[in-house]
């Protein structure tokens, strides 16, 4: 999801990523708490990963509100629920 193309996490370094670690991005790309944040997540060592992605089981749009609750089925993005990721 890109909302400003002048973002914290637009235009990121390009990273290296030391052996035995992991890089992570979300798929919320201004909003995401992910491996470009190195005061935060971070690269995330093996032996923290415990399993494997295989499915996206919900997903919605970022203009959908918990104080507007009722509105959920307009922001459930459903083309890619259940999704099976390669």
């Amino acid at each position: 999801m890109n909302l400003t193309d002048s973002g914290p996490l637009d235009y990121t370094p390009e990273y290296k990523v030391p052996k035995n670690k992991f890089f992570f991005m979300g798929d919320n790309r201004d909003n995401s708490s992910d491996s470009r944040v190195m005061s935060g997540v971070g690269f995330v060592p093996k032996e923290n990963i415990i399993g494997k992605v295989w499915f996206i089981w919900f997903s919605i749009d970022t203009d959908f509100r918990f104080s507007r609750f009722w509105t959920l089925p307009l922001h459930i993005r459903y083309d890619r629920l259940f999704n099976i990721v390669k």
